[in-house]
């Protein structure tokens, strides 16, 4: 599993710093204790001067060579924030000052550093349990929940460096209390998810379809979203089922990029984790 970090920015000594230390970045007894994001890992620098250039370049980089990563972080610079909104769903995304805590660079990143590592093997561990790793997929513009919400917005509004598991152990104890099976007269015994709107949802292990991600009309959003998910690379080839608890389902849904589909009446929809559907 090769782990990227990427780190945008607005200074000309923080990306030449990184273009020179690279993987060197991280101090190597860290290194040595977080195995499972070290053990294959690349750095790169992007430095832009204001938040469209950077999401671009962001995009750019991320759509050359990017099979192979499975797991993607952005460090960036405060004065880019900006971009987070959109990318924090997509990849794991950690702000850093670009004050420097009114340190040197080295000694920034030395003290800086560590906890982000730390917090991100925390979180890749949690998305590599696959049991886990489905509430973590549930599409985000379909799935009416306020717990799958305020966990979305922990990632999009930058990871804090402090308190992201207490944040996800909150979460799984509120998300599992909406799976269920259904109720009806049925020989299907399989749990489900259910949402605010009594949509049930199942993540289910075929492969028969993939989602679409041609532009137009899709954007990169689109692209990334059907791929990574909060920076951990995640099969894109499954999707959830859709239903309701007895009948067909039907009704207006947002897909990938934001745009309203109606669904007319089926048993089931196919729902990508970007909100894709068929």
């Amino acid at each position: 599993m090769t782990i990227q970090f990427i780190v945008v920015t607005v200074s000309d000594d923080v990306f030449r710093y990184v273009g020179v230390k690279r993987t060197n970045i991280f101090p190597k007894d860290l290194r040595d204790t977080l195995p499972n994001v070290f053990a294959k890992f690349e750095v790169y620098g992007i430095k832009a001067s204001n938040p469209a250039e950077a999401l671009t370049m962001v995009y750019d980089h991320a759509s050359n060579g990017f099979d192979h990563i499975e797991g993607a972080v952005l460090l960036v610079d405060d004065r880019l924030s900006d971009i987070i909104p959109e990318l924090g769903g997509i990849f794991f995304v950690v702000k850093f000052d670009n004050n420097l805590g009114g340190m040197s660079i080295h000694n920034y990143f030395n003290k800086w550093l560590p906890p982000l590592a730390k917090t991100f093997s925390f979180f890749a561990s949690e998305f590599g349990n696959e049991g886990r790793r489905k509430l973590f997929l549930l599409p985000l513009r379909n799935f009416h929940a306020d717990e799958l919400q305020a966990m979305a917005n922990v990632f999009m509004s930058g990871v804090p460096l402090k308190g992201l598991p207490l944040a996800i152990m909150q979460f799984y104890g509120k998300i599992r209390d909406r799976q269920k099976p259904k109720t009806v007269k049925t020989k299907d015994k399989a749990s489900y998810l259910i949402d605010d709107k009594e949509r049930f949802y199942s993540y289910g292990p075929e492969h028969h379809a993939q989602p679409e991600t041609k532009n137009p009309p899709h954007g990169r959003d689109c692209v990334f979203a059907s791929r990574l998910r909060f920076g951990m690379r995640y099969d894109y080839g499954r999707h959830y089922n859709v239903s309701i608890e007895d009948g067909l389902i039907a009704g207006s849904f947002n897909d990938c990029h934001g745009a309203e589909s109606a669904i007319t009446e089926r048993s089931h929809i196919n729902m990508f984790p970007n909100d894709y559907m068929t």
